[in-house]
């Protein structure tokens, strides 16, 4: 194992283990991914292929989790940032994602971006397509946009949780 994959394979566990991360660590855990996608593009010729699909596969994994954070964070309260934070998509191509997933878990990761950009679109997005940092009501107050929010946020982590166990079956 090399050390970019285990310092994957070290954020994603840290990840599950912790369940949430801080602000600071965020915006870490987004430079690292960006780097570890220009650092997958420039060794492509000089690793070997199950490397490369291995670290394509702990790419997807840790944007993944990331998102999945984000969306964790607003079950408590309500904080904006998280989300403005957050991937919007898996960060690879169709072509890179066949080379590295099974039929199955395209979908699974398809199917999880689909929830979070509806997620998006049904709670967060304004009408002119800004990002909503301000909602109305209470957390407490499941009529309200504040209540609605935390609430959806829980389904949809349960929902998000689900697929990363399909986004891992491979075959």
């Amino acid at each position: 194992m090399d050390w970019l994959t285990f310092t994957i394979l070290f954020v994603v566990i840290l990840l599950c283990c912790i369940g949430f991360i801080g602000l600071k660590h965020l915006r870490k855990l987004t430079l690292l991914t960006l780097d570890l996608k220009d650092q997958i593009a420039a060794n492509a010729t000089t690793i070997d292929t199950s490397e490369i699909i291995e670290q394509r596969r702990n790419y997807v994994f840790v944007r993944a989790f990331s998102l999945r954070d984000a969306v964790y964070e607003q079950t408590k309260a309500i904080k904006p940032f998280y989300i403005e934070q957050a991937p919007k998509d898996s960060g690879l191509t169709d072509k890179e994602l066949s080379s590295a997933f099974s039929v199955n878990e395209i979908e699974a990761i398809y199917y999880y971006w689909r929830i979070y950009q509806d997620y998006l679109e049904r709670h967060w997005t304004t009408a002119n397509g800004d990002l909503k940092k301000v909602f109305r009501g209470v957390p407490d107050d499941i009529q309200s946009e504040a209540g609605l929010l935390i609430s959806s946020s829980r389904q949809v982590v349960k929902d998000l949780d689900n697929l990363l166990v399909k986004m891992r079956e491979r075959y």
